[in-house]
């Protein structure tokens, strides 16, 4: 039986809220609920269904009364020690109740029954926590983000246009520039540097973690399929 045809699968009750995992067929109700979320270039509508059949993946919707009001998803990772959270949210007439923290103690609890080995819990913050929040946790690092944005009749053009920019740059700086983009020879040569046991020691990784879409992955084995997931392990990506 498909997961989309699957009945709903309970969790969990807290606090007036069921607890469910996510289905395919719940992808308008959750939605719904995002609108405007990152101003409008919210990432989930693109990876939603993908995340219904990625492995080690969970995803935990909460329900009021039967309405979609929150939604929270973890990735385990390294070997199973970690997990990584992503895609919080809930919907507005929920906010400012706890309604974050509820189904976030919910997932915790899920996560550890099914993956018992995980010791280990990372987030990424787009807002800039104050020192109070941040002094509960060990700060891997800080990061800029630039948007770009392109027509989708373009895209592909927009994407050969900017590495076009970054061969020109490199080609200017001349060959004594030190950071020079370094082409591979295949994906064989790519896996070799990522399980470098000094690659972060030269590259200088925050705690020792490769930081690609948002999720910090140590630079092993068991994660090179999860960037293989975004052909980041492809020499012509």
């Amino acid at each position: 039986m498909s997961r989309e045809a699957m009945k709903p699968q309970f969790v969990g009750e807290c606090d007036g809220l069921t607890f469910w995992l996510a289905r395919p067929q719940d992808y308008e109700e959750v939605m719904a609920i995002s609108q405007n979320i990152y101003h409008g270039n919210d990432y989930l509508p693109h990876h939603y269904h993908n995340w219904m059949s990625e492995r080690d993946r969970v995803v935990i919707i909460g329900r009021r009364n039967e309405k979609l009001v929150a939604l929270e998803s973890g990735l385990v990772v390294d070997g199973g020690q970690t997990v990584v959270l992503e895609g919080l949210r809930v919907c507005p007439s929920e906010r400012g109740r706890g309604v974050a923290g509820v189904i976030q103690r919910v997932t915790d609890h899920y996560i550890k029954q099914v993956y018992p080995s995980v010791t280990t819990k990372r987030f990424t913050r787009a807002d800039n926590p104050g020192p109070e929040k941040l002094s509960k946790f060990i700060v891997l690092a800080c990061r800029a983000i630039l948007s770009l944005y392109g027509e989708t009749e373009n895209f592909t053009g927009f994407i050969s246009g900017l590495k076009a920019k970054l061969e020109s740059t490199e080609k200017s700086a001349g060959s004594n520039n030190k950071e020079r983009l370094f082409v591979f020879k295949d994906s064989h040569q790519l896996n070799s540097i990522l399980l470098d046991p000094e690659l972060s020691l030269r590259l200088q990784l925050p705690g020792g973690a490769i930081i690609q879409n948002w999720q910090p992955l140590k630079p092993m084995k068991s994660n090179l399929e999860i960037l293989e997931r975004w052909d980041l392990t492809r020499p012509d990506s």
